[in-house]
C-alpha cells in the first residue's frame, strides 16, 4: 500500500489514498516534530498527498525531512507562533464570553493543538490531526471550543472504520463502521440518534455504499412491557432516526448476531429490513462502544481505522497515542475526503 513494501491486496484504504492525492485543502500537525508525524510526512509526499502543515521545533523538523519533503511541506515554528500575538488575541476573542481573559490566552495558546486548532478557525489550514502525543480530552476541547459542530449538529461523535478479515462477508467493501466509540459517554436517546445520522453521513463520505444500521441493545424488539431503561433509550432513539430519514435502511434495538448473521435475523426478527446484513454497528453508550471495537481489533486481528471525529464544523482528527505513520497517513487521507464532501 505504502510503496517499498511487498504487493498486497487492493483495500479501500488505498483508494482514499488516491483520492486524497486530488484534495489541496490544507491540514496542519500540531506535534509536527514527532518522529511518526515526520515519517508520515514523507510517505505523503512519496504518494503525492499535499497541503501538509508541520507545526513544532522548526530546526527539528528541518534536519529530519528530505530536501524533497521540505519543497513540499510547510513548517511553522512552534515558538515563534506562541510568540506572536495574533493567536492569543483569537483565543482570547473566541472565549471572552466564558470568562477568559487576554493573559489567560497567552497562557492557553503555549499548548500546541490549541494554535493549531487557531489555525483552522482562522482560515489558516482547512483541516487538523493531533494525538499522538497529546490526550485525546485536549483534542476534543480545542475542537469543541474553537472549531464548534456542524450547521443544525449538537451532537460531536466519532466513529471507526473495521476492516473484515479477509474473506469475510461483513460489511462492505471489506469494512463495517461502529459508533460511538470515543465521544459521547452515555447518550440521550436524542444524542443516540444523531450520532446515527452523522455515522449514515461519515459511511457515505468513506465507503460509499448504501448504510445498513443497526443499533444495538442486549435485546432484539423487547416487549413494549419491559420498562428497561437501556433498552427504551435504543428504542427512542431509533424512533427518532426514522423521523429524521424515513428512507434509512436502519432497525433497533436489535442485539449483535442479529444484525450480523441472516440466519438468526430470520429467528429473532424476521421483519427486520437489515435482514442480517448490517454494515453500521451503533453502539448504546461509550463502554460498550470503545470495548466492542477494541475486542475486536485484538482478538479477531480486524484492523481499526480511527477514532474518525463527526458533525465538527471543519476536519478535526484525533490519532492514537500509539498510532504508526502508515496509521497517521490514513487518518490523513480520511481528513481529506471529509475536506471534500464540505466543499462540494
Amino acid at each position: 500500500m505504502f510503496g517499498k513494501k511487498k504487493k498486497v491486496e487492493h483495500t479501500i484504504f488505498d483508494d482514499w489514498l488516491q483520492e486524497a492525492v486530488f484534495i489541496s485543502d490544507r491540514v496542519v500537525f500540531p506535534e509536527g516534530d514527532d518522529p511518526r508525524i515526520l515519517e508520515m510526512a514523507e510517505m505523503a509526499v512519496q504518494v503525492g498527498i499535499g497541503g501538509i502543515i508541520l507545526l513544532g521545533d522548526e530546526v527539528r523538523m528541518r534536519q529530519s525531512l528530505s530536501r524533497r519533503a521540505l519543497h513540499e511541506v510547510t513548517l511553522v515554528d512552534f515558538k515563534k507562533a506562541v510568540e506572536d500575538p495574533k493567536y492569543a488575541n483569537a483565543y482570547y476573542e473566541a472565549r471572552k464570553h466564558k470568562g477568559v481573559t487576554l493573559e489567560m490566552a497567552k497562557e492557553i495558546v503555549a499548548h500546541p493543538v490549541v494554535i493549531a486548532a487557531l489555525m483552522v478557525r482562522m482560515g489558516h489550514a482547512e483541516g487538523m490531526l493531533a494525538g499522538v502525543q497529546a490526550h485525546t480530552g485536549d483534542v476534543l476541547r480545542a475542537a469543541f471550543q474553537l472549531v464548534g459542530t456542524a450547521e443544525g449538529v449538537k451532537t460531536a461523535s466519532s466513529c471507526m472504520v473495521m476492516e473484515m478479515p479477509k474473506g469475510s462477508s461483513l460489511g462492505d467493501k471489506g469494512v463495517m463502521i461502529f459508533a460511538d466509540c470515543a465521544v459521547n459517554t452515555n447518550p440521550s436517546p436524542e444524542e443516540l440518534a444523531e450520532i446515527t445520522i452523522s455515522t449514515t453521513k461519515t459511511a457515505s463520505q468513506l465507503v460509499g455504499e448504501e448504510p445498513r444500521v443497526a443499533m444495538l441493545s442486549y435485546s432484539t424488539k423487547a416487549n413494549e412491557n419491559v420498562k428497561d431503561e437501556n433498552i427504551q433509550k435504543v428504542k427512542e432513539a431509533y424512533a427518532l432516526v426514522r423521523r429524521k430519514n424515513s428512507s434509512l435502511i436502519v432497525d433497533g434495538e436489535v442485539q449483535l448476531d442479529a444484525a450480523l448473521v441472516p440466519s438468526v435475523a430470520k429467528q429473532k426478527c424476521p421483519n427486520s429490513v437489515l435482514e442480517g446484513k448490517a454494515n453500521i454497528l451503533i453502539f448504546p453508550d461509550l463502554n460498550s462502544g470503545n470495548i466492542g471495537y477494541k475486542l475486536v481489533q485484538r482478538i479477531a486481528g480486524v484492523r481499526a481505522v480511527g477514532p474518525i471525529l463527526q458533525g465538527l464544523a471543519k476536519p478535526i482528527n484525533d490519532l492514537s497515542r500509539g498510532a504508526n505513520s502508515e496509521e497517521v497517513l490514513l487518518m490523513l487521507a480520511v481528513t481529506k475526503l471529509q475536506m471534500k464532501v464540505k466543499g462540494e
